[in-house]
Protein backbone atom coordinates (compact mmCIF):
# COMPACT_ATOMS: atom_id res chain seq x y z
CA UNK A 1 0.00 0.00 0.00
CA UNK A 2 2.71 2.44 -1.03
CA UNK A 3 1.80 6.08 -0.82
CA UNK A 4 4.00 6.95 -3.78
CA UNK A 5 1.30 5.88 -6.21
CA UNK A 6 2.56 4.79 -9.59
CA UNK A 7 0.20 4.80 -12.55
CA UNK A 8 -0.43 1.07 -12.14
CA UNK A 9 -1.10 1.59 -8.43
CA UNK A 10 -3.49 4.46 -9.06
CA UNK A 11 -5.29 2.30 -11.60
CA UNK A 12 -5.95 -0.35 -8.97
CA UNK A 13 -9.59 0.47 -8.47
CA UNK A 14 -12.15 2.78 -9.83
CA UNK A 15 -15.89 2.81 -9.94
CA UNK A 16 -18.30 5.63 -10.44
CA UNK A 17 -20.32 6.75 -7.44
CA UNK A 18 -23.33 4.91 -8.80
CA UNK A 19 -21.39 1.64 -8.58
CA UNK A 20 -20.28 2.34 -5.03
CA UNK A 21 -23.91 2.45 -3.94
CA UNK A 22 -24.61 -1.27 -3.51
CA UNK A 23 -28.39 -0.96 -3.06
CA UNK A 24 -28.69 0.91 -6.34
CA UNK A 25 -26.63 -1.70 -8.18
CA UNK A 26 -28.16 -4.82 -6.70
CA UNK A 27 -31.56 -3.88 -5.33
CA UNK A 28 -32.50 -3.58 -1.69
CA UNK A 29 -29.70 -4.54 0.71
CA UNK A 30 -30.62 -7.79 2.53
CA UNK A 31 -30.25 -8.28 6.27
CA UNK A 32 -27.06 -10.26 5.68
CA UNK A 33 -24.42 -9.37 3.09
CA UNK A 34 -23.80 -13.08 2.60
CA UNK A 35 -27.22 -13.73 1.09
CA UNK A 36 -26.30 -11.83 -2.05
CA UNK A 37 -23.67 -14.49 -2.79
CA UNK A 38 -26.00 -17.45 -2.15
CA UNK A 39 -24.34 -18.14 1.18
CA UNK A 40 -25.31 -17.40 4.75
CA UNK A 41 -28.91 -16.85 5.78
CA UNK A 42 -31.37 -14.13 6.63
CA UNK A 43 -32.22 -13.88 10.29
CA UNK A 44 -35.06 -16.24 11.07
CA UNK A 45 -34.22 -18.52 8.12
CA UNK A 46 -31.18 -20.28 9.61
CA UNK A 47 -30.79 -24.01 9.20
CA UNK A 48 -29.33 -26.26 11.84
CA UNK A 49 -25.90 -27.84 11.72
CA UNK A 50 -26.46 -31.60 11.95
CA UNK A 51 -22.98 -33.08 11.43
CA UNK A 52 -22.52 -35.08 8.23
CA UNK A 53 -19.70 -37.52 8.94
CA UNK A 54 -22.03 -40.50 9.15
CA UNK A 55 -22.14 -43.93 7.58
CA UNK A 56 -24.72 -42.61 5.12
CA UNK A 57 -22.28 -39.93 3.95
CA UNK A 58 -19.44 -42.44 3.70
CA UNK A 59 -21.58 -44.67 1.47
CA UNK A 60 -21.09 -42.19 -1.38
CA UNK A 61 -18.16 -40.04 -0.25
CA UNK A 62 -16.00 -42.37 1.82
CA UNK A 63 -14.51 -44.78 -0.69
CA UNK A 64 -12.19 -44.70 -3.66
CA UNK A 65 -13.93 -43.80 -6.93
CA UNK A 66 -14.67 -46.60 -9.36
CA UNK A 67 -12.15 -47.05 -12.13
CA UNK A 68 -14.76 -48.52 -14.46
CA UNK A 69 -16.41 -46.62 -17.28
CA UNK A 70 -19.24 -44.48 -15.83
CA UNK A 71 -22.78 -45.58 -16.55
CA UNK A 72 -25.31 -42.93 -17.51
CA UNK A 73 -27.60 -41.53 -16.37
CA UNK A 74 -27.38 -41.81 -12.59
CA UNK A 75 -27.28 -39.81 -9.39
CA UNK A 76 -25.71 -40.49 -6.01
CA UNK A 77 -28.97 -41.30 -4.22
CA UNK A 78 -28.53 -45.01 -3.48
CA UNK A 79 -26.95 -45.75 -6.85
CA UNK A 80 -23.44 -46.39 -8.06
CA UNK A 81 -21.19 -43.40 -8.62
CA UNK A 82 -21.27 -42.39 -12.27
CA UNK A 83 -18.22 -40.16 -12.00
CA UNK A 84 -19.96 -36.88 -11.17
CA UNK A 85 -18.41 -37.02 -7.71
CA UNK A 86 -15.01 -38.50 -6.91
CA UNK A 87 -16.38 -40.75 -4.18
CA UNK A 88 -13.39 -40.32 -1.85
CA UNK A 89 -14.18 -36.82 -0.57
CA UNK A 90 -14.17 -37.83 3.11
CA UNK A 91 -10.95 -39.82 2.68
CA UNK A 92 -9.20 -36.84 1.11
CA UNK A 93 -10.50 -34.47 3.78
CA UNK A 94 -9.46 -36.79 6.61
CA UNK A 95 -6.01 -37.74 5.28
CA UNK A 96 -4.79 -34.57 3.57
CA UNK A 97 -6.82 -31.56 4.67
CA UNK A 98 -5.71 -29.78 7.84
CA UNK A 99 -9.25 -28.46 8.32
CA UNK A 100 -10.19 -31.80 9.87
CA UNK A 101 -7.76 -31.01 12.72
CA UNK A 102 -9.28 -27.60 13.43
CA UNK A 103 -11.05 -28.60 16.65
CA UNK A 104 -8.37 -31.07 17.77
CA UNK A 105 -5.78 -28.29 17.57
CA UNK A 106 -7.60 -26.50 20.39
CA UNK A 107 -6.55 -29.35 22.69
CA UNK A 108 -2.81 -29.36 22.01
CA UNK A 109 -0.08 -27.86 24.17
CA UNK A 110 0.18 -24.71 22.10
CA UNK A 111 -3.54 -23.93 22.48
CA UNK A 112 -3.41 -24.70 26.19
CA UNK A 113 -0.64 -22.14 26.56
CA UNK A 114 -2.63 -19.56 24.58
CA UNK A 115 -5.64 -20.22 26.82
CA UNK A 116 -3.45 -19.74 29.88
CA UNK A 117 -2.14 -16.44 28.55
CA UNK A 118 -5.67 -15.25 27.79
CA UNK A 119 -7.12 -16.51 31.07
CA UNK A 120 -9.50 -18.98 29.37
CA UNK A 121 -9.29 -21.50 32.23
CA UNK A 122 -11.59 -23.50 34.47
CA UNK A 123 -11.34 -23.27 38.30
CA UNK A 124 -8.68 -26.00 38.22
CA UNK A 125 -6.55 -24.01 35.78
CA UNK A 126 -7.25 -26.24 32.76
CA UNK A 127 -7.66 -24.81 29.27
CA UNK A 128 -11.16 -24.01 28.04
CA UNK A 129 -10.08 -22.98 24.54
CA UNK A 130 -12.15 -25.84 23.11
CA UNK A 131 -15.28 -24.26 24.61
CA UNK A 132 -14.53 -20.62 23.88
CA UNK A 133 -16.81 -18.96 21.34
CA UNK A 134 -13.98 -16.88 19.91
CA UNK A 135 -12.02 -20.03 19.05
CA UNK A 136 -14.90 -22.25 17.97
CA UNK A 137 -16.25 -19.69 15.50
CA UNK A 138 -13.42 -20.70 13.13
CA UNK A 139 -12.25 -24.02 14.58
CA UNK A 140 -15.62 -25.73 14.15
CA UNK A 141 -18.49 -25.83 11.67
CA UNK A 142 -20.93 -24.45 14.24
CA UNK A 143 -22.22 -20.89 13.66
CA UNK A 144 -21.98 -18.76 16.78
CA UNK A 145 -25.73 -18.14 16.63
CA UNK A 146 -26.30 -21.87 17.19
CA UNK A 147 -23.98 -22.16 20.19
CA UNK A 148 -25.50 -22.31 23.67
CA UNK A 149 -23.35 -19.76 25.44
CA UNK A 150 -22.78 -18.56 28.96
CA UNK A 151 -20.62 -15.53 28.50
CA UNK A 152 -17.92 -16.49 26.00
CA UNK A 153 -18.11 -20.23 26.75
CA UNK A 154 -20.24 -22.95 25.20
CA UNK A 155 -22.17 -24.48 28.07
CA UNK A 156 -21.87 -28.13 27.09
CA UNK A 157 -18.60 -30.07 26.91
CA UNK A 158 -17.72 -29.69 23.23
CA UNK A 159 -15.12 -32.49 23.20
CA UNK A 160 -18.02 -34.92 23.70
CA UNK A 161 -20.10 -33.38 20.93
CA UNK A 162 -19.45 -34.55 17.35
CA UNK A 163 -20.99 -31.35 16.01
CA UNK A 164 -17.82 -29.65 17.23
CA UNK A 165 -15.19 -32.40 17.19
CA UNK A 166 -15.38 -32.94 13.42
CA UNK A 167 -13.81 -29.51 13.04
CA UNK A 168 -14.16 -27.54 9.83
CA UNK A 169 -16.03 -30.04 7.70
CA UNK A 170 -18.81 -30.28 5.10
CA UNK A 171 -21.24 -27.79 6.64
CA UNK A 172 -18.59 -25.12 7.17
CA UNK A 173 -18.31 -24.69 3.39
CA UNK A 174 -21.58 -26.05 1.98
CA UNK A 175 -23.78 -24.50 4.67
CA UNK A 176 -25.74 -26.02 7.58
CA UNK A 177 -27.53 -29.07 6.21
CA UNK A 178 -30.47 -29.46 8.61
CA UNK A 179 -34.07 -28.35 8.50
CA UNK A 180 -35.21 -24.81 9.06
CA UNK A 181 -37.24 -23.92 12.16
CA UNK A 182 -40.42 -24.10 10.07
CA UNK A 183 -39.55 -27.66 9.00
CA UNK A 184 -38.35 -26.82 5.49
CA UNK A 185 -36.05 -29.58 4.26
CA UNK A 186 -32.29 -29.10 4.28
CA UNK A 187 -29.75 -30.07 1.65
CA UNK A 188 -28.32 -32.88 3.80
CA UNK A 189 -31.27 -35.11 2.92
CA UNK A 190 -32.33 -33.44 -0.34
CA UNK A 191 -29.05 -33.95 -2.21
CA UNK A 192 -29.03 -37.73 -1.63
CA UNK A 193 -32.52 -38.51 -2.91
CA UNK A 194 -32.70 -40.66 -6.07
CA UNK A 195 -34.44 -39.27 -9.12
CA UNK A 196 -36.09 -40.91 -12.08
CA UNK A 197 -33.48 -41.56 -14.76
CA UNK A 198 -35.42 -39.78 -17.48
CA UNK A 199 -36.16 -36.79 -15.27
CA UNK A 200 -33.79 -33.89 -16.08
CA UNK A 201 -34.24 -32.57 -12.53
CA UNK A 202 -31.40 -34.21 -10.62
CA UNK A 203 -29.84 -32.52 -7.58
CA UNK A 204 -26.83 -31.67 -9.68
CA UNK A 205 -28.89 -29.91 -12.33
CA UNK A 206 -30.81 -27.65 -9.95
CA UNK A 207 -29.72 -24.05 -10.26
CA UNK A 208 -27.53 -22.62 -7.47
CA UNK A 209 -30.39 -20.22 -6.69
CA UNK A 210 -32.84 -23.12 -6.20
CA UNK A 211 -30.40 -25.12 -4.08
CA UNK A 212 -29.86 -22.11 -1.84
CA UNK A 213 -33.43 -20.86 -1.49
CA UNK A 214 -35.11 -24.27 -1.22
CA UNK A 215 -32.50 -26.23 0.73
CA UNK A 216 -29.94 -23.75 2.14
CA UNK A 217 -27.05 -25.09 0.03
CA UNK A 218 -24.31 -22.52 -0.46
CA UNK A 219 -23.02 -21.84 -3.96
CA UNK A 220 -19.47 -23.17 -3.71
CA UNK A 221 -19.11 -23.25 -7.50
CA UNK A 222 -19.04 -19.45 -7.71
CA UNK A 223 -15.49 -18.13 -7.17
CA UNK A 224 -16.97 -15.12 -5.37
CA UNK A 225 -18.94 -17.17 -2.87
CA UNK A 226 -16.13 -19.67 -2.47
CA UNK A 227 -13.71 -16.84 -1.70
CA UNK A 228 -16.01 -15.24 0.84
CA UNK A 229 -16.64 -18.54 2.62
CA UNK A 230 -12.89 -19.06 3.04
CA UNK A 231 -12.13 -15.44 3.87
CA UNK A 232 -14.69 -15.35 6.67
CA UNK A 233 -12.01 -17.10 8.73
CA UNK A 234 -8.81 -16.41 6.78
CA UNK A 235 -9.39 -12.63 6.98
CA UNK A 236 -12.28 -12.29 9.44
CA UNK A 237 -15.96 -11.47 9.53
CA UNK A 238 -17.54 -9.32 12.23
CA UNK A 239 -21.08 -10.34 11.26
CA UNK A 240 -20.20 -14.01 11.91
CA UNK A 241 -18.12 -13.11 15.00
CA UNK A 242 -14.95 -14.49 13.43
CA UNK A 243 -12.31 -12.05 14.58
CA UNK A 244 -8.61 -12.54 15.31
CA UNK A 245 -7.47 -9.93 17.80
CA UNK A 246 -4.06 -8.51 18.66
CA UNK A 247 -4.56 -10.01 22.11
CA UNK A 248 -4.79 -13.48 20.54
CA UNK A 249 -1.61 -12.92 18.55
CA UNK A 250 0.22 -11.70 21.64
CA UNK A 251 -0.96 -14.81 23.49
CA UNK A 252 0.60 -17.05 20.85
CA UNK A 253 -1.96 -17.57 18.05
CA UNK A 254 -0.13 -18.15 14.73
CA UNK A 255 -0.40 -15.14 12.41
CA UNK A 256 -2.88 -15.47 9.56
CA UNK A 257 -0.99 -15.73 6.26
CA UNK A 258 -1.85 -13.86 3.11
CA UNK A 259 -4.59 -15.62 1.16
CA UNK A 260 -4.56 -16.85 -2.43
CA UNK A 261 -7.55 -19.09 -3.06
CA UNK A 262 -6.28 -21.26 -5.91
CA UNK A 263 -3.04 -22.09 -4.09
CA UNK A 264 -4.82 -22.77 -0.81
CA UNK A 265 -7.23 -25.14 -2.57
CA UNK A 266 -4.36 -26.93 -4.29
CA UNK A 267 -2.44 -27.40 -1.05
CA UNK A 268 -5.39 -28.37 1.15
CA UNK A 269 -6.04 -31.47 -0.94
CA UNK A 270 -8.85 -30.70 -3.38
CA UNK A 271 -11.71 -33.20 -3.08
CA UNK A 272 -13.75 -32.19 -6.12
CA UNK A 273 -13.48 -31.82 -9.88
CA UNK A 274 -14.33 -28.72 -11.85
CA UNK A 275 -16.86 -29.10 -14.65
CA UNK A 276 -14.13 -29.00 -17.30
CA UNK A 277 -12.34 -31.88 -15.53
CA UNK A 278 -15.31 -34.23 -15.32
CA UNK A 279 -15.83 -37.22 -17.56
CA UNK A 280 -17.11 -36.02 -20.93
CA UNK A 281 -20.12 -38.36 -20.89
CA UNK A 282 -21.14 -37.16 -17.44
CA UNK A 283 -20.59 -33.53 -18.37
CA UNK A 284 -22.56 -33.80 -21.60
CA UNK A 285 -25.42 -35.50 -19.76
CA UNK A 286 -25.40 -32.72 -17.17
CA UNK A 287 -25.45 -29.97 -19.81
CA UNK A 288 -28.24 -31.70 -21.72
CA UNK A 289 -30.40 -31.97 -18.59
CA UNK A 290 -29.74 -28.34 -17.68
CA UNK A 291 -30.87 -27.23 -21.14
CA UNK A 292 -34.04 -29.30 -20.82
CA UNK A 293 -34.76 -27.66 -17.48
CA UNK A 294 -33.99 -24.16 -18.75
CA UNK A 295 -34.49 -24.23 -22.54
CA UNK A 296 -34.41 -20.44 -22.78
CA UNK A 297 -30.70 -20.43 -22.05
CA UNK A 298 -30.96 -19.56 -18.38
CA UNK A 299 -28.55 -22.38 -17.52
CA UNK A 300 -25.71 -20.60 -19.29
CA UNK A 301 -23.27 -22.06 -21.78
CA UNK A 302 -20.27 -24.20 -20.91
CA UNK A 303 -17.05 -22.73 -22.26
CA UNK A 304 -14.24 -25.32 -22.10
CA UNK A 305 -11.66 -22.65 -22.90
CA UNK A 306 -12.58 -20.61 -19.80
CA UNK A 307 -9.54 -20.93 -17.48
CA UNK A 308 -11.24 -21.65 -14.18
CA UNK A 309 -8.12 -21.57 -12.00
CA UNK A 310 -6.91 -18.25 -13.36
CA UNK A 311 -10.38 -16.76 -13.13
CA UNK A 312 -10.70 -17.92 -9.53
CA UNK A 313 -7.32 -16.41 -8.69
CA UNK A 314 -8.31 -13.04 -10.15
CA UNK A 315 -11.74 -12.94 -8.52
CA UNK A 316 -10.41 -14.05 -5.14
CA UNK A 317 -7.85 -11.23 -5.23
CA UNK A 318 -10.61 -8.65 -5.56
CA UNK A 319 -12.75 -10.38 -2.93
CA UNK A 320 -9.77 -10.40 -0.53
CA UNK A 321 -9.57 -6.63 -0.91
CA UNK A 322 -13.33 -6.35 -0.46
CA UNK A 323 -13.43 -8.48 2.69
CA UNK A 324 -10.38 -6.88 4.30
CA UNK A 325 -11.86 -3.42 3.77
CA UNK A 326 -15.26 -4.59 5.03
CA UNK A 327 -13.57 -6.01 8.14
CA UNK A 328 -11.87 -2.67 8.75
CA UNK A 329 -15.15 -0.80 8.42
CA UNK A 330 -17.04 -3.23 10.65
CA UNK A 331 -14.37 -3.17 13.36
CA UNK A 332 -14.72 0.59 13.57
CA UNK A 333 -18.50 0.30 14.04
CA UNK A 334 -18.88 0.64 17.81
CA UNK A 335 -22.54 -0.33 17.61
CA UNK A 336 -21.41 -3.94 17.84
CA UNK A 337 -20.42 -5.06 21.32
CA UNK A 338 -18.10 -7.66 19.78
CA UNK A 339 -15.82 -5.11 18.11
CA UNK A 340 -13.33 -2.54 19.20
CA UNK A 341 -11.18 -0.05 17.35
CA UNK A 342 -8.37 0.33 16.71
CA UNK A 343 -7.95 -3.43 16.50
CA UNK A 344 -4.19 -3.72 16.07
CA UNK A 345 -4.42 -7.15 14.44
CA UNK A 346 -5.97 -5.40 11.43
CA UNK A 347 -2.76 -3.44 10.81
CA UNK A 348 0.42 -4.64 9.13
CA UNK A 349 2.41 -6.46 11.83
CA UNK A 350 5.82 -5.34 10.62
CA UNK A 351 4.72 -1.73 10.54
CA UNK A 352 5.56 -1.88 14.25
CA UNK A 353 7.39 -5.19 14.75
CA UNK A 354 10.50 -4.75 12.62
CA UNK A 355 14.21 -4.49 13.12
CA UNK A 356 15.53 -1.11 14.18
CA UNK A 357 18.71 -1.02 12.09
CA UNK A 358 19.35 2.38 10.64
CA UNK A 359 19.29 1.14 7.04
CA UNK A 360 16.75 -1.67 7.34
CA UNK A 361 14.58 -2.01 4.25
CA UNK A 362 11.33 -1.71 6.19
CA UNK A 363 12.39 1.67 7.56
CA UNK A 364 13.36 2.83 4.08
CA UNK A 365 9.90 2.10 2.63
CA UNK A 366 7.49 4.98 3.12
CA UNK A 367 4.07 3.46 3.68
CA UNK A 368 2.44 6.62 5.01
CA UNK A 369 3.07 10.34 4.73
CA UNK A 370 3.84 10.49 8.46
CA UNK A 371 6.61 8.23 9.79
CA UNK A 372 5.60 5.90 12.60
CA UNK A 373 1.94 5.62 11.69
CA UNK A 374 0.96 2.00 11.02
CA UNK A 375 -0.88 1.03 7.89
CA UNK A 376 -3.37 -1.73 7.13
CA UNK A 377 -2.22 -5.10 5.83
CA UNK A 378 -0.65 -4.60 2.41
CA UNK A 379 -1.22 -8.00 0.77
CA UNK A 380 -4.93 -7.50 -0.13
CA UNK A 381 -3.81 -4.65 -2.37
CA UNK A 382 -0.92 -6.34 -4.18
CA UNK A 383 -2.64 -9.00 -6.29
CA UNK A 384 -5.72 -6.82 -6.78
CA UNK A 385 -3.45 -4.36 -8.47
CA UNK A 386 -2.26 -7.02 -10.93
CA UNK A 387 -5.88 -7.99 -11.66
CA UNK A 388 -6.99 -4.47 -12.42
CA UNK A 389 -3.87 -3.75 -14.47
CA UNK A 390 -4.78 -6.78 -16.58
CA UNK A 391 -8.35 -5.65 -17.08
CA UNK A 392 -7.27 -2.09 -17.86
CA UNK A 393 -5.87 -3.27 -21.17
CA UNK A 394 -9.43 -3.74 -22.35
CA UNK A 395 -11.23 -0.91 -20.56
CA UNK A 396 -10.08 2.34 -19.02
CA UNK A 397 -12.99 3.35 -16.82
CA UNK A 398 -12.30 1.76 -13.48
CA UNK A 399 -9.19 2.88 -11.60
CA UNK A 400 -10.27 2.92 -7.89
CA UNK A 401 -8.27 6.09 -7.47
CA UNK A 402 -10.77 8.00 -5.31
CA UNK A 403 -11.47 5.09 -2.97
CA UNK A 404 -7.78 4.29 -2.39
CA UNK A 405 -6.93 7.92 -1.78
CA UNK A 406 -9.79 8.10 0.70
CA UNK A 407 -8.37 5.16 2.66
CA UNK A 408 -4.87 6.67 2.57
CA UNK A 409 -6.06 10.07 3.68
CA UNK A 410 -8.01 8.61 6.59
CA UNK A 411 -5.02 6.50 7.67
CA UNK A 412 -2.61 9.42 7.54
CA UNK A 413 -4.77 11.96 9.36
CA UNK A 414 -3.86 10.63 12.82
CA UNK A 415 -2.25 7.52 14.38
CA UNK A 416 -4.34 4.47 13.38
CA UNK A 417 -6.42 6.75 11.18
CA UNK A 418 -9.52 8.86 11.60
CA UNK A 419 -12.20 6.33 12.52
CA UNK A 420 -15.16 8.07 10.90
CA UNK A 421 -13.31 8.80 7.68
CA UNK A 422 -11.64 5.38 7.54
CA UNK A 423 -14.94 3.53 7.97
CA UNK A 424 -16.50 5.49 5.10
CA UNK A 425 -13.47 5.12 2.84
CA UNK A 426 -13.03 1.39 3.56
CA UNK A 427 -16.71 0.77 2.89
CA UNK A 428 -16.52 2.62 -0.43
CA UNK A 429 -13.43 0.64 -1.49
CA UNK A 430 -15.08 -2.64 -0.45
CA UNK A 431 -18.14 -1.87 -2.55
CA UNK A 432 -16.03 -0.88 -5.56
CA UNK A 433 -14.04 -4.13 -5.36
CA UNK A 434 -17.29 -6.06 -4.96
CA UNK A 435 -18.83 -4.60 -8.11
CA UNK A 436 -15.73 -5.41 -10.14
CA UNK A 437 -15.46 -8.98 -8.83
CA UNK A 438 -19.15 -9.60 -9.57
CA UNK A 439 -18.65 -8.45 -13.13
CA UNK A 440 -15.56 -10.63 -13.51
CA UNK A 441 -17.47 -13.58 -12.00
CA UNK A 442 -19.77 -13.59 -15.03
CA UNK A 443 -17.01 -13.33 -17.65
CA UNK A 444 -14.80 -15.98 -19.25
CA UNK A 445 -11.01 -15.78 -18.86
CA UNK A 446 -9.13 -17.16 -21.84
CA UNK A 447 -5.45 -17.66 -22.53
CA UNK A 448 -4.87 -14.14 -23.78
CA UNK A 449 -6.11 -12.63 -20.51
CA UNK A 450 -4.16 -15.22 -18.51
CA UNK A 451 -0.92 -14.29 -20.29
CA UNK A 452 -1.66 -10.62 -19.63
CA UNK A 453 -2.28 -11.48 -15.97
CA UNK A 454 1.14 -13.16 -15.69
CA UNK A 455 2.74 -10.08 -17.18
CA UNK A 456 0.86 -7.83 -14.73
CA UNK A 457 1.95 -9.95 -11.76
CA UNK A 458 5.57 -9.72 -12.93
CA UNK A 459 5.27 -5.95 -13.38
CA UNK A 460 3.75 -5.44 -9.93
CA UNK A 461 6.34 -7.71 -8.32
CA UNK A 462 9.22 -5.87 -9.95
CA UNK A 463 7.95 -2.32 -9.47
CA UNK A 464 8.80 -1.92 -5.79
CA UNK A 465 9.96 -3.75 -2.68
CA UNK A 466 7.11 -5.94 -1.47
CA UNK A 467 6.50 -7.05 2.08
CA UNK A 468 6.64 -10.78 2.85
CA UNK A 469 2.92 -11.55 2.59
CA UNK A 470 2.41 -9.56 -0.60
CA UNK A 471 5.39 -11.22 -2.30
CA UNK A 472 4.19 -14.68 -1.36
CA UNK A 473 0.68 -13.97 -2.64
CA UNK A 474 2.04 -12.86 -6.01
CA UNK A 475 4.27 -15.94 -6.27
CA UNK A 476 1.32 -18.23 -5.50
CA UNK A 477 -0.85 -16.52 -8.12
CA UNK A 478 1.90 -16.67 -10.74
CA UNK A 479 2.46 -20.36 -10.09
CA UNK A 480 -1.19 -21.38 -10.35
CA UNK A 481 -1.84 -19.27 -13.48
CA UNK A 482 1.31 -20.43 -15.23
CA UNK A 483 0.53 -24.07 -14.41
CA UNK A 484 -2.85 -23.73 -16.08
CA UNK A 485 -1.40 -22.02 -19.13
CA UNK A 486 1.09 -24.85 -19.59
CA UNK A 487 -1.73 -27.40 -19.65
CA UNK A 488 -2.75 -28.18 -23.25
CA UNK A 489 -5.94 -26.42 -24.21
CA UNK A 490 -8.85 -28.86 -24.15
CA UNK A 491 -10.16 -27.41 -27.41
CA UNK A 492 -7.13 -26.37 -29.42
CA UNK A 493 -4.54 -28.81 -28.07
CA UNK A 494 -1.94 -26.03 -28.16
CA UNK A 495 0.68 -25.34 -25.51
CA UNK A 496 1.55 -21.70 -24.84
CA UNK A 497 4.81 -20.51 -23.35
CA UNK A 498 5.05 -16.81 -24.11
CA UNK A 499 6.74 -15.78 -20.85
CA UNK A 500 10.13 -16.87 -19.54
CA UNK A 501 10.14 -19.90 -17.29
CA UNK A 502 9.85 -18.97 -13.62
CA UNK A 503 12.79 -19.77 -11.33
CA UNK A 504 12.40 -23.45 -10.42
CA UNK A 505 13.27 -22.66 -6.81
CA UNK A 506 9.88 -21.07 -6.22
CA UNK A 507 7.64 -22.40 -8.95
CA UNK A 508 6.60 -25.85 -10.07
CA UNK A 509 6.80 -27.94 -6.90
CA UNK A 510 10.54 -27.60 -6.16
CA UNK A 511 10.14 -24.81 -3.66
CA UNK A 512 13.06 -24.09 -1.40
CA UNK A 513 12.00 -21.48 1.18
CA UNK A 514 15.62 -20.53 1.78
CA UNK A 515 16.18 -19.33 -1.80
CA UNK A 516 13.95 -16.27 -1.72
CA UNK A 517 13.00 -16.32 1.94
CA UNK A 518 9.39 -17.29 1.22
CA UNK A 519 7.58 -20.14 2.91
CA UNK A 520 5.25 -21.33 0.15
CA UNK A 521 3.61 -24.33 1.80
CA UNK A 522 0.67 -24.07 4.17
CA UNK A 523 1.53 -25.34 6.64
CA UNK A 524 5.12 -26.10 5.68
CA UNK A 525 6.22 -29.48 7.10
CA UNK A 526 9.42 -27.78 8.25
CA UNK A 527 7.35 -25.50 10.49
CA UNK A 528 5.28 -28.26 12.12
CA UNK A 529 5.68 -29.46 15.67
CA UNK A 530 4.36 -33.05 15.62
CA UNK A 531 2.36 -34.20 18.62
CA UNK A 532 3.55 -37.44 20.24
CA UNK A 533 0.02 -38.76 20.74
CA UNK A 534 -3.24 -38.22 18.90
CA UNK A 535 -5.96 -36.33 20.72
CA UNK A 536 -8.57 -38.62 22.27
CA UNK A 537 -12.02 -37.08 21.87
CA UNK A 538 -14.98 -37.95 24.05
CA UNK A 539 -16.94 -39.42 21.13
CA UNK A 540 -14.50 -42.30 20.87
CA UNK A 541 -12.42 -40.97 17.98
CA UNK A 542 -8.79 -39.99 17.77
CA UNK A 543 -7.39 -37.06 15.83
CA UNK A 544 -3.76 -36.80 14.84
CA UNK A 545 -2.47 -33.27 15.04
CA UNK A 546 0.46 -30.92 14.91
CA UNK A 547 1.19 -27.39 16.05
CA UNK A 548 2.84 -24.52 14.17
CA UNK A 549 6.36 -23.55 15.19
CA UNK A 550 5.58 -19.85 15.53
CA UNK A 551 9.16 -18.93 16.31
CA UNK A 552 10.38 -20.43 13.04
CA UNK A 553 7.59 -18.77 11.04
CA UNK A 554 8.28 -15.34 12.52
CA UNK A 555 12.02 -15.70 11.97
CA UNK A 556 11.40 -16.40 8.28
CA UNK A 557 9.25 -13.28 7.98
CA UNK A 558 11.66 -11.13 9.95
CA UNK A 559 14.69 -12.26 7.92
CA UNK A 560 12.94 -11.81 4.58
CA UNK A 561 14.82 -9.77 1.97
CA UNK A 562 12.60 -8.30 -0.78
CA UNK A 563 15.32 -7.57 -3.32
CA UNK A 564 15.81 -11.16 -4.60
CA UNK A 565 12.05 -11.41 -5.06
CA UNK A 566 11.96 -8.18 -7.04
CA UNK A 567 14.89 -9.36 -9.16
CA UNK A 568 13.16 -12.68 -9.85
CA UNK A 569 10.00 -10.93 -11.00
CA UNK A 570 12.04 -8.64 -13.25
CA UNK A 571 13.30 -11.72 -15.07
CA UNK A 572 9.70 -12.74 -15.69
CA UNK A 573 8.59 -9.48 -17.27
CA UNK A 574 7.73 -9.70 -20.98
CA UNK A 575 10.36 -8.40 -23.37
CA UNK A 576 9.69 -4.92 -24.79
CA UNK A 577 8.12 -4.76 -28.20
CA UNK A 578 10.48 -5.07 -31.19
CA UNK A 579 7.96 -3.60 -33.59
CA UNK A 580 9.81 -0.98 -35.64
CA UNK A 581 6.67 1.10 -35.87
CA UNK A 582 6.27 1.27 -32.08
CA UNK A 583 6.97 4.71 -30.56
CA UNK A 584 10.43 5.05 -29.04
Amino acid sequence: MMLHLSRSWISLLCCTLSFVCAPAAFGEEPASRNVRDLMGSRRGEERKVVGLLTSKCAFCHGKAPSQSEPELPSDIGGRSNDGWILGDELVTWNDHDCHHQAFASLLNDQSRQIAKNLGILDPQGKSLAHRDRRCLSCHSSMPVDQMTLKGELVQEETSNNPLYTIGVSCEACHGPAGKRADGLEGWGSAHAKPFEQDDPKLWRTLSPQSKFEEFGYWDVHSPRSQSRICLSCHVGNVEQQKIITHEMYAAGHPPLPSFELSQFVQQMGRHWQRLDEKNKKVRDDFLDRRKRLQPAGGAGEFDPSDLAVTKTTMIAALVSLEESMQLTADLIDHSSAATQWPELANYACFACHHELQRDGWRRMRRLTTHPGRPTLHEWPFALSRAVTDTLERERNDFPFDAEIRGVMTALNSRPFGNGVELKAAATALARAAEVRSRELNSLAIHREQARDFLASIANVGSAELLDYDSARQLVWAYERTKSQLETPDRVEGIKYRLLPAAPKEWLGGNQDPAVLGLNLWLPDPANRIPMDKPVQLGVGTKKTQFAIDIGRVLKQSAAYDPEPVRDAFRKLRPLPSTDASAPK
